[in-house]
């Protein structure tokens, strides 16, 4: 099995990131429960407090990809329409 790191840089609309925390607190817990996540962590910048940065390892892609499909991700998703005003998504393997 190889392990799928997943870096996804969020951009904020400022004025929501009150709203956005209790959105993605209940979204870091649902996920940390998830089969085959093995790290599942947001971070937010000091420099740019509206970019916020997830850092997640998964056994597989597979399990990614079920996470993907989740109704916590799809809740989020719904609630959080219109905060996030831009997203980067890297998908990366362990240099070895």
């Amino acid at each position: 099995m190889t392990e799928l790191t997943i870096v996804a840089k969020l951009a904020i609309d400022p004025v929501c990131a009150t709203g956005l925390a209790p959105l993605f607190r209940k979204l870091i817990e649902e996920t940390r429960k998830e089969t085959g996540c093995i790290l599942y962590d947001l971070h937010r910048s000091k420099a740019d407090p509206s970019v916020y940065l997830f850092y997640e390892t998964w056994q597989t892609r597979a399990h990614w990809q079920a996470h993907t499909k989740t109704a916590h991700i799809q809740e989020f998703q719904a609630a959080s329409k219109g905060m996030i005003v831009g997203s980067e998504l890297l998908e990366m393997s362990k240099f070895k």
